[in-house]
């Protein structure tokens, strides 16, 4: 317990801050997340995690666990499998609920977690991160169908993610083990569940970050593991596995269908035309609808979406004026956030972007790595980009408009 002091910690964190910056040049999948066989009987996968799950190293969930999962667990079975993928790198334990949100659990024949590797290399409080996980599965257990399977890998070895050796891993390795002990300890009061050891990847050369046979050799590993806790029924199709995660505004489905088109185009460059002006690492244009937070130029190291809750964009859309977070970590709107924490962001400027009709449906928000002043932010110029961002998205909502007496004269 030693070695678990705050100094030590914070160390571990921007260790990990850094280490998972440099690898964000890596290829990772942009696609839906979800691997479909198109068998209107398929049995159905939820996989839930971070690290590993993320894709490192591919281009597409097809090739990553998401879709080696399916096609590992129909060979094993028989039966064909869809796989839909909840998280994300920057997801961790004490987040998962939220990324889960309204999401039905019972129409799912199997839950696997994949979870932990960055609470274990940050450090994150064991008794924190015992309270998240026990809360997590509560939360799978009592919501999935009678006869479901829940399967938890442990956290890889961490000397094996590229960058993550040397001391700090060796401190990261210890702390994983602990979490390991300690999740296999919570599910000996769940029923159909088993803990499994992930095990190191297998690599090719040439492509540290992962490839599909990395996937694949972890998918047959956790696929498995899992047939044991399989019951004969099928878990059927009662309720929704996913809400739909399409904005209700009209010009978000094809901004987000589309993000080689011209109009995403022009976003990308008021991105980095804000980020060369601010001098900070991430400029974004983000969506807000419902319980997410869209990013429809799939710029930089972010996800598709998030759970808007966690986000700094969520008071940006409640106010007029722009927002200015000079330092998250003394903001008591978000000192307690575990996703701004895991980001890695402290500071944050954002102004509301609005329809035509004038209702907020976006931000173009700034973020960096190190707290900043606020009176070193240039409200004026924040606003000026963000006011061209909302007019290149009114132009997306005429190009909605324009296309639709087309559509409906075919």
């Amino acid at each position: 317990m030693g070695l678990l002091t705050p100094v030590v910690r914070t160390g571990m964190r921007l260790w990990y801050a850094k280490t998972n910056a440099d690898r964000m040049s890596a290829p990772t999948p942009r696609d839906r997340p979800v691997y479909e066989t198109g068998d209107p009987a398929a049995r159905r996968v939820l996989l839930l995690g971070n690290g590993p799950t993320h894709g490192w190293g591919v281009v597409s969930h097809q090739l990553a666990l998401t879709g080696h999962l399916g096609r590992a667990l129909s060979a094993q079975t028989g039966d064909a499998w869809d796989v839909d993928y909840v998280g994300d790198e920057l997801m961790n334990v004490a987040t998962a609920l939220n990324w889960l949100g309204r999401r039905a659990l019972s129409p799912y024949d199997l839950i696997v977690l994949v979870l932990s590797m960055n609470d274990a290399v940050r450090l994150t409080p064991l008794p924190a991160w015992g309270r998240s996980m026990s809360a997590l599965l509560d939360h799978l257990d009592s919501g999935r169908a009678p006869g479901a399977g829940i399967l938890i890998a442990g956290v890889q070895p961490i000397a094996s993610v590229p960058g993550f050796g040397g001391l700090a891993g060796m401190i990261g390795q210890r702390h994983a083990d602990r979490l390991n002990a300690t999740t296999r300890g919570l599910l000996e009061s769940v029923d159909a569940a088993a803990f499994t050891d992930l095990g190191a990847p297998r690599t090719e050369i040439g492509r540290p970050a992962g490839s599909s046979l990395t996937y694949s050799t972890w998918a047959e590993r956790l696929a498995g593991h899992a047939v044991p806790l399989l019951a004969g029924a099928h878990a059927g199709t009662s309720g929704t596995p996913q809400a739909a995660l399409v904005p209700r505004w009209a010009g978000a489905a094809p901004l987000l269908a589309m993000q080689a088109g011209a109009r995403t185009a022009e976003l990308k460059r008021l991105e980095e035309e804000a980020k060369r002006r601010f001098g900070v690492p991430l400029a974004l244009v983000t969506l807000l609808e419902g319980d997410r937070q869209y990013f429809p130029t799939g710029s930089g190291p972010v996800p598709a979406s998030v759970p808007r809750e966690l986000t700094f964009c969520d008071v940006t859309a409640a106010q007029s004026e722009p927002l200015v977070v000079p330092n998250a970590r003394k903001d008591p709107r978000f000192a307690g956030s575990a996703y701004i924490d895991v980001a890695h962001t402290p500071f944050y400027a954002g102004a509301a972007l609005r329809s035509r009709e004038g209702d907020v449906i976006g931000t173009f928000c700034l973020m960096g790595a190190f707290p900043r002043k606020a009176d070193r932010v240039d409200v004026t110029e924040l606003e000026r980009l963000a006011g061209e961002a909302e007019r290149i998205l009114w132009r997306v909502e005429d190009d909605v408009r324009a296309a639709a007496p087309a559509a409906v004269a075919e």
